[in-house]
């Protein structure tokens, strides 16, 4: 009886000191030291991703556009913008147009590489970090072709494409779950719709469709929930969600516009269009929907309040796209342009909103709410910040490297001799940014730098 109220007090003392010194927000003192986790990289105070799915995307329209947004070269809208804005892609489509949409196989079989070989290429620049699921398989569904279905997915095409992407060491960590009842190897949606009736990828008893056991052993960690939804600003953008085989991944959403047609269609049909759908859209819009994920719609949808509102309120903001969706020859509105680069001047001269690649933004925001960090002070009176682990609870990272952790940064009040410390090891100089105090809250700070801008033109490269 001694030893067990022994072992409880001793439980107890050691759970508080560990609280006292490790946390996940707030503020923890060391001799007097103070010592708290901003909410964004500074000098932001909120944080943006312009999410694209590549519906009706040519490789053409993708070079492109992602030329004005990545980089600061001339282009046919002007000086481009120097974004970080990431992709989705599709690795097969059974669109009757295939040869002019940008996959990574050709068609709906696995057996020549249509574009594969430049999508790899964006994987490794960041130019793309989701799989809209494994491809386009809209025009499989009879409903939409008036009894005339075209290639279906199954099981087979999963495992091909992975193997693909292992072997090209760039499978993405996003799958984008969307598409009519054609793509039978969605997994992605929640809650009791009619939506989610049609999809099989993560239905352990259907051995035609299920995938997930393959799938999220390549490293999809964050899943797009195909939920409409018109919030544009969120203090922590994902939720936590357990597949129907018992796997767990992070659910997100992203601001569709309006009520996202849904309301004005019954919560049917339109909510999951698929690929290749300019009717659908047109239609939406007749019922009196509200989808803002159109190019056209850019101006409605990067808006002055809405990044304002972002920025005040200290937010996640994730707004879903198309931006190749009216085919190759489609050229950006003036009006939608300027959209664009009053989201680059919220970055650039305002330093207000940091806009992210979707993979970037979603592990910055897992990174923030879990790590784990102790604080000590130092030999110079200032403080050592000893950065431990992640602990996701999905995706637990107990030793994470320097890329985890980038931009988390640190309030505190001698910057200059404080330390950021990576499992008991300094990190390099080269990785360190001490901050002036900020317009918050007066204080100062020190962080892992966030990614460095890369302008480079991918697109030239052959």
């Amino acid at each position: 009886m001694v030893i067990g109220l022994a072992a409880c007090v001793a439980a107890l003392f050691s759970f508080t000191d560990r609280e006292l010194i490790i946390r996940r927000g707030g503020a923890t003192n060391a001799g007097g030291l103070r010592v708290s986790l901003r909410d964004f990289p500074y000098p932001y105070s909120a944080m943006a991703a312009l999410v694209n799915d590549c519906d009706n995307n040519s490789l053409r329209a993708f070079e492109r556009y992602h030329r004005f947004l990545n980089t600061r070269g001339r282009t046919i809208y002007g000086e481009g913008l120097g974004l970080d804005v990431s992709d989705s892609f599709f690795a097969y489509t059974s669109a009757a147009d295939y040869k002019s949409v940008m996959t990574y196989f050709i068609g709906a079989g696995a057996d020549a590489l249509n574009d594969a070989r430049k999508i790899e290429r964006y994987v490794r620049c960041g130019w793309i970090d989701t799989m809209h699921t494994y491809g386009d398989f809209s025009a499989s569904n009879e409903e939409y072709l008036g009894g005339v279905g075209g290639p279906a997915f199954s099981r087979a095409l999963a495992e091909s494409a992975f193997s693909a992407f292992v072997r090209g060491g760039v499978f993405p960590m996003i799958w984008s779950d969307h598409g009519n009842e054609g793509n039978a190897q969605n997994f992605g949606s929640l809650g009791p719709w009619a939506s989610a009736r049609y999809k099989r990828g993560d239905d352990i008893y259907n051995e035609e469709f299920y995938h997930t056991d393959v799938t999220l052993s390549g490293g999809v960690k964050y899943v797009w929930d195909a939920r409409p939804d018109s919030r544009f600003g969120r203090g922590f953008p994902a939720e936590a969600r357990t597949l129907r085989d018992g796997r767990k991944v992070w659910s997100f959403s992203r601001y569709t516009g309006g009520d996202g047609g849904w309301a004005a269609t019954g919560g049917a049909g339109l909510r999951d269009a698929g690929a290749g759908a300019n009717e659908a859209a047109g239609a939406n819009e007749a019922a009196g929907g509200a989808w803002d994920w159109y190019p056209d719609k850019l101006r409605y949808e990067i808006t002055e309040e809405r990044l304002s509102s972002l920025a005040e309120n200290g937010q996640y903001g994730l707004f879903a796209q198309h931006l190749g969706f009216y085919g190759e020859d489609y050229i950006l509105d003036a009006e939608d342009v300027a959209a664009l680069r009053l989201l680059a001047e919220y970055q650039r001269e305002r330093g207000a909103v940091l806009v992210a690649g979707t993979a970037r933004l979603l592990e910055y925001a897992t990174a923030r709410k879990y790590v784990e960090y102790s604080v000590s002070v130092n030999g110079a009176g200032a403080v050592d910040i000893d950065i431990t682990a992640i602990r996701d609870p999905l995706f637990p990272d107990g030793k994470p490297g320097a890329d985890r952790v980038r931009g988390l940064t640190f309030y505190c009040d001698d910057p200059a001799g404080s330390r950021i410390m990576l499992n008991g090891a300094p990190l390099p100089e080269r990785l360190v940014e001490r901050n002036p105090a900020d317009a918050e809250t007066g204080r100062p700070s020190i962080a892992i730098r966030w990614h460095e801008p890369d302008l480079t033109d991918y697109t030239q490269f052959g």
